[in-house]
């Protein structure tokens, strides 16, 4: 079988500029292939996502691309309204110990995502853009830009160093407030 390149550590070591603005703590909960998940994998995910919704402002999940749209179509099912948390996915097209990798953007975009919002909800953060985790596909197996929505807007779009909140996308976000957030 097919097995990540990088465990949990060595990822986040490839970003290291987060921990200036988050407090880290990293949970081992799967380091498996993507295309390797099984049902009760995403048991595991939940069932740690739900055991530490209070210890946590948000979660931070990397993952493989081949099945990281039913991953958080999992998670966000099994919580329905009960998760309290944002949960944010993502992952890279590239290796990420390659050179030129997607990865360490891709990490640092989610946490972005992560320090910028309250929403409660699953979202797949991913190249320029945050979507609503059970709306995102798949729609490319080579290209940096790998995840689109097709029915509905993204949540927010990463723009050089913060990110902008799309209001009509984003119930908890007021009409008149600010919407592009740095860090």
């Amino acid at each position: 079988p097919l097995e990540p390149a990088l465990n949990p550590e060595q990822l986040y070591a490839l970003v290291p500029k987060i921990k200036q603005f988050a407090d880290i703590e990293i949970i081992f909960i799967v380091n498996k292939d993507s295309s390797d998940m099984t049902a009760d994998d995403w048991l595991k995910m939940i069932q740690t996502i739900h055991e530490n919704q209070q210890n946590f402002d948000a979660f931070v999940l990397t993952h493989g691309t081949d099945t990281m749209t039913q991953t958080a179509n999992a998670i966000a099912y099994a919580f329905g309204k009960t998760l309290t948390k944002p949960v944010i996915i993502t992952g890279s097209q590239a290796e990420p110990g390659a050179l030129g990798t997607d990865a360490t953007v891709n990490i640092e975009r989610a946490f972005r995502t992560a320090l910028s919002t309250t929403i409660p909800e699953v979202m797949i953060s991913f190249h320029d853009f945050v979507l609503r985790g059970t709306r995102a596909r798949k729609s490319s197996e080579k290209k940096l830009a790998a995840f689109h929505s097709p029915a509905i807007n993204p949540l927010a779009e990463h723009l050089g160093s913060g990110i902008h909140w799309y209001v009509d996308s984003n119930p908890l976000i007021e009409k008149n407030a600010e919407q592009f957030l740095p860090y």
